[in-house]
């Protein structure tokens, strides 16, 4: 009785600590995948050029289907998230653009989408561009915005670390974003908000994203 006991007992904590996974998810376990809960794999010579064109010729519809098949790579669905996101927000879709972006950024530390997730949080009413829907339930946050589009600059250290073909990545983000970052060093836009606050918390919070993502490819 008592080995029986300790064997049910390992295999309750081995079921509580290890993630579980399956051949396939739904977009909307795939938007909730903390941390690599759901051990997708990483292809660490993945071409991303490669990845994000062939995921643009896609309809939205064409990217789910892609991204809820079998054994789907963890830089496919980032960049898959990425490209739904964008044609969301081509769409004049800005709620949904936002989900998509926070997912791909947050969920899956995609540079791109920290740089595009900072654009929509910094964008005022008098700067929305005619095509996008003034409508939408998230407000503009500068301070949210700082620290996401610092954060993926410093994230790209992580992908240049563990990625042998991240280049593409670095050279996008630099190209798109440079100047949104630059501008942080002026004093009329650090009095936007609270600069040295946003400072600090950068400080904390890309740490934590360094953490995880660098266990993420530690467990892949």
């Amino acid at each position: 009785m008592k080995t029986i006991y300790l064997l049910s007992l390992l295999l309750f904590i081995f079921s509580c600590t290890n993630k579980q996974t399956k051949e396939n998810y739904s977009i909307e376990e795939l938007l909730t995948n903390n941390i690599n809960d759901f051990n997708l794999p990483i292809d660490k010579a993945i071409d991303f050029k490669k990845l994000h064109d062939n995921l643009k010729s896609l309809e939205t519809s064409e990217i789910i289907t892609k991204l809820e098949g079998k054994n789907i790579e963890w830089n496919t669905v980032s960049q898959g998230l990425y490209i739904i996101a964008d044609k969301y927000l081509k769409a004049g879709d800005f709620d949904n653009a936002y989900i998509y972006y926070k997912a791909s950024a947050l969920q899956y530390y995609n540079p791109m989408a920290m740089a595009k997730l900072a654009r929509l949080l910094r964008t005022t009413e008098d700067k929305v561009p005619p095509f996008i829907t003034k409508k939408s339930t998230f407000k503009t946050d500068k301070e949210e915005a700082y620290i996401l589009v610092n954060s993926g600059l410093n994230i790209l250290n992580v992908y240049k670390k563990h990625q042998t073909r991240f280049k593409y990545l670095l050279d996008k983000f630099v190209s798109n974003n440079l100047g949104m970052i630059d501008s942080y060093n002026m004093p009329s836009v650090q009095k936007e908000f609270d600069f040295n606050k946003a400072k600090a918390e950068l400080d904390t919070r890309y740490k934590k994203m360094e953490q995880e993502l660098e266990k993420i490819y530690a467990n892949s």
